[in-house]
């Protein structure tokens, strides 16, 4: 059985006893589990035990052939569609084959045959059967009434549905007139419209009838002709729905269409008509309100006239489906011009008006949904700030945990590099560890502008320092990765500073906090170009306010990326990215009263630019 991990069952009645275990072992082969029986009389005892998916006989045989065994299975309602095939010998038996088919048979086949022939036999019959099994359910389950007739309006089938309706076991109901099967009130036009079948070829009729209760019922009659390969009328389906609450209902609609304009005139929402062509019919007051057109000047506009341009396609094909029949009601939104000029968004509703089942108009709703694009955009912008606030909250609680740790590695390193300071004498050792000094001291600063990043603490006391200098150092303190470890990698990296307002570049900051924004960029660039080249950072001044530009020539910022690349935990770098070097980068700039933009196409390269207000040194005053 298709689709449960059971073996179909398959039994084979056959008195040659060779032929018999051929088949047999071939099918069991096949993977099909087989009953075997000698004759006819056997098999039916075998299948009326087994049940078996199929049954497979020779024509001829004793104590019941293959002929009887067809007939009797038939006759059994448990085993009546159960497929059958007859094994014939070649031309020998053609006649009993005919007649075997037309006891009931559904194949034959032809012996000796091939094995491989009789399997492809077999499993063609038995996909049949399934697939007829599985349509017969459906007829079967369906609440509609789905019945055959002949020609002379005698029944010739009929499933549970109409079964249930009738009141009547089926194989009563099987002969009887469909008018009386059905209880018709007025049977000639049931007549009239069978007649009507055989030049139009199907046709639909709502009669009165009876159901079992003797309760008056409204059935709607599908109905279309059966053809023989020769294309001659051999009989009538149909298919009938019980439509008494449709027609209730309509009638209720019917009786109370006063009282249903009066509400469409006092609704909210814009209630509307169109004719095909597109021109509107009818409009009630609320459209009025919203368009500002009255409903007669309206009815001289075609939609195009309403409907914003950019919209009009999204209509077009809303329409074209409808009107083929793919969507019974359509909702989209879309944004209409009013009289004044004004852009409102609505929501439609739309579907068709028939009319004896032609579409006639279109009918639509439109609600002004300009307060929901409000407030929906306003809650979009609560989730954005709450999902920031998450991601500060997180931060500090990240930081909060590492600090101290971390503040204590930091400890040991600056102690020993002091330490070491004290006991040098060589120049050259000095400056280095002076450098190492300023990291490990920079390093215990960023540990703290990171606990600080998400939670609100006192900033730190700014002084006077020379913006250049703090670019100077940051290129000092990179040098070992753009020098060092590059010529070890065979690259090559040209990293310069260019002042154009020397001397006039002091600004009121942190030192340690703005060396960490200009060594985050420059190491951003050096990411950036993984083959070398060059990154290049200009001071100048504009006005009362100093400006770094921070430029390289790597492959460039999509622009998807560039509107977030200063977002807390967004990195492009994968596993090595923490998503925050920007991010940190960004809070202390704006914390010193500067600006910072970024200007990057693809495979142009890529500049920060760095604004900051000038100190004066008049003043002496931090920031």
């Amino acid at each position: 059985m298709e689709g449960t991990g059971v073996p179909d069952t398959i039994l084979i009645a056959n008195d040659a006893p060779d032929q018999l275990a051929l088949a047999a072992v071939v099918l069991r082969q096949a993977g099909y589990r087989v009953i075997e029986a000698a004759d006819g009389r056997e098999a039916l005892a075998h299948a009326r035990r087994a049940h078996p998916a199929l049954i497979i006989s020779d024509v001829l045989m004793p104590y019941g052939d293959g002929i009887e065994l067809t007939r009797a299975v038939r006759a059994d309602p448990r085993l009546a569609r159960t497929p059958i095939m007859l094994v014939s010998a070649q031309r020998k038996d053609a006649a009993d084959v005919v007649e075997g088919l037309a006891a009931g048979a559904d194949d034959y086949l032809e012996a000796p045959y091939e094995p491989l022939r009789l399997v492809a036999q077999v499993a063609r019959l038995l996909e049949r059967a399934a697939v007829e099994a599985h349509y017969r359910d459906l007829v079967e389950q369906t609440s509609d009434i789905i019945y055959t007739h002949d020609l002379e309006n005698r029944l010739t089938s009929i499933n549970t549905a109409g079964v249930l309706f009738t009141g009547r076991r089926r194989e009563e109901l099987i002969g009887l007139g469909v008018e009386e099967v059905f209880g018709c009130a007025d049977a000639a036009q049931l007549k009239e419209a069978v007649r009507r079948l055989r030049s139009e070829g199907a046709g639909r009729e709502q009669l009165e009838c009876k159901n079992a209760g003797g309760e008056t019922r409204w059935l709607e009659f599908n109905q279309s002709l059966i053809c023989d390969y020769r294309g001659m009328p051999t009989g009538v389906r149909g298919i009938a729905r019980d439509v008494t609450e449709r027609r209730r209902t309509e009638e209720a609609l019917r009786r109370s269409e006063e009282h249903a304009r009066a509400l469409i005139e006092t609704a909210h929402d814009v209630i509307y008509t169109l004719d095909l062509d597109g021109r509107y019919t009818s409009l009630n007051r609320a459209g009025e309100r919203l368009t500002g057109y009255t409903s007669a000047e309206l009815q001289r506009l075609n939609w195009r006239e309403l409907v914003a341009p950019e919209y009009v396609p999204l209509v077009e094909q809303m329409m074209a489906r409808k009107l083929a029949g793919a969507e019974a009601i359509t909702f989209y939104e879309l944004e209409i011009v009013t009289r004044d000029g004004r852009r409102i968004p609505v929501e439609l509703s739309t579907q068709l008006i028939r009319e004896d089942g032609r579409a006639v108009s279109i009918l639509g709703i439109a609600r002004d949904i300009s307060e929901r694009r409000r407030v929906e955009a306003e809650r979009r912008a609560m989730i954005e700030q709450h999902a920031e606030l998450e991601k500060m909250r997180s931060l500090g609680q990240l930081s909060a945990g590492v600090a101290h740790n971390f503040n204590n590695v930091l400890a040991a390193i600056l102690g020993r590099t002091q330490l070491l300071l004290r006991a040098a004498t060589d120049e050259r050792q000095r400056r280095s560890l002076q450098v190492i000094e300023t990291a490990a001291l920079d390093a215990a600063e960023i540990v703290r502008r990171i606990q600080t990043f998400a939670r609100s603490t006192p900033p730190a006391r700014f002084q006077p320092v020379s913006l250049g200098a703090l670019v100077t150092d940051a290129i000092q303190l990179t040098r070992t990765r753009w020098e060092t470890e590059a010529r070890a990698a065979g690259l090559d990296y040209d990293v310069r500073f260019v002042a154009d307002g020397a001397g006039a570049d002091t600004v009121s900051a942190s030192p340690s906090e703005l060396r960490e924004v200009f060594v985050n960029l420059i190491l951003n660039a050096l990411d950036a170009m993984p083959a070398g080249g060059r990154v290049e950072c200009r001071e100048r001044r504009e006005g009362e306010q100093l400006v770094v530009e921070v430029a390289d020539t790597g492959a460039g910022i999509e622009p998807e990326l560039r509107a977030r690349i200063f977002e807390p935990f967004f990195t492009t770098k994968g596993e090595q990215g923490t998503g925050l070097g920007l991010a940190v980068s960004y809070g202390i700039v704006k914390r010193h009263g500067g600006e910072i933009e970024v200007a990057s196409e693809p495979g142009a390269g890529t500049t920060f630019t760095l604004r900051f207000p000038a100190h004066d040194d008049a003043s002496g005053q931090g920031a």
